[in-house]
């Protein structure tokens, strides 16, 4: 019973922990839905239109030189990168509500097994060991490797 009641302050904690993430979770999902849906539409309603469709706009760009055609790679790739940023702290916040949500099962089920009298001292020993690990801060390492040339520098002096 004394159990039961101390490890009920962990619960609540990290089920308001495992809300906090949920809601940014959701949050920067939206911000980053809305960021990319707006650039697009932005792109299309202020650049493709007023070119005259995408095979005008297209045709316009045959004889660009290469300082123009920096630009637009350097405007999109800005794009590109603040998207990668946003979508690295949804993916974070995922991760964060993840870990909240497991440590929350982990202790209801030792609160179960321990109403029952099938809890033995050892499985509060691993309890403790799952509670207590130390929790990763939530940034998800980057999968997409080099994107640029400068990451690809980074990434050969770095060896990561």
């Amino acid at each position: 019973m004394k159990k039961g009641l101390l490890l009920r302050g962990p619960v609540e904690y990290w089920e308001q922990k495992k809300k906090r993430h949920m809601n940014a979770t959701v949050l920067v999902g939206c911000v980053f839905l809305l960021y990319c849906t707006s650039g697009v539409c932005s792109f299309f309603s202020e650049v493709i239109r007023p070119a005259g469709g995408l095979q005008a706009y297209i045709e316009q760009w045959s004889g660009a030189g290469l300082g123009g055609l920096g630009i637009l790679a350097g405007v999109a790739a800005m794009f590109l990168m603040l998207a990668r940023v946003i979508y690295r702290i949804f993916a974070s916040q995922l991760h964060l509500w993840n870990d909240a949500a497991e440590r929350v099962t982990v202790i209801k089920t030792y609160l179960a097994l321990a109403e029952k009298g099938h809890a033995k001292e050892e499985f509060l020993a691993g309890l403790m060991n799952r509670l207590f690990a130390p929790a990763s801060d939530g940034v998800v390492k980057d999968d997409l490797g080099s994107v640029g040339p400068i990451d690809a520098v980074v990434r050969q002096i770095t060896g990561r």
